[in-house]
């Protein structure tokens, strides 16, 4: 009959190469992806998601730069089609610790926890004083750090000896 058409002809048939555009009466919904790699492949994998990259911070760590360090929303949470995914980036820069007082093994091990490599080793009876650069100094991640010390030990306090009282008559 002319002018009727068939309930299989109102259905559009799906084409691969569209995405799901979203309306207020039927959203999409997208995982967010955990985010790894640099920023131009954070910035691919969101639209290829359907999802938008938004602020990029910039933080002081240990990682090297560019490193994905936290992203919001948490990867793995169900949000709407288009929505931002903030970022948080290592800047490729850290403070060198505070690290006098320390022992060596203490020392070094802040060194490398911060993201820096100790250039020396000190006897081992050093006294730890600081470093080159100075603790708090902002340093480019993987910077060459040495320990400052003195050859000299520090001699522990020891109890005072009771000093001899008067002397009793008839002793």
């Amino acid at each position: 009959l002319p002018g009727v058409t068939s309930p299989a002809s109102l259905v559009p048939s799906p084409v691969a190469s569209q995405s799901p555009s979203p309306s207020p009466a039927n959203p999409v919904l997208v995982t967010v992806p955990t985010l790894h790699g640099t920023l131009a492949d954070v910035d691919d994998e969101l639209r290829r998601m359907g999802l938008r990259l938004g602020r990029v911070t910039r933080i002081d760590s240990a990682a090297v730069a560019g490193q994905i360090l936290e992203q919001s929303p948490d990867a793995g949470l169900q949000v709407a089609w288009g929505s931002v995914v903030k970022v948080d980036v290592a800047s490729g820069f850290n403070s060198v610790p505070a690290v006098a007082e320390l022992s060596y093994d203490q020392a070094v091990s802040a060194l490398r926890g911060s993201g820096f490599r100790c250039t020396d080793a000190p006897q081992p009876i050093a006294t730890i004083l600081g470093t080159t650069p100075a603790a708090g100094t902002r340093a480019q991640v993987d910077t060459p750090v040495a320990l400052v010390w003195s050859d000299s030990v520090v001699p522990s306090p020891t109890p005072e000896s009771p000093s001899p009282g008067p002397s009793e008559p008839g002793g």
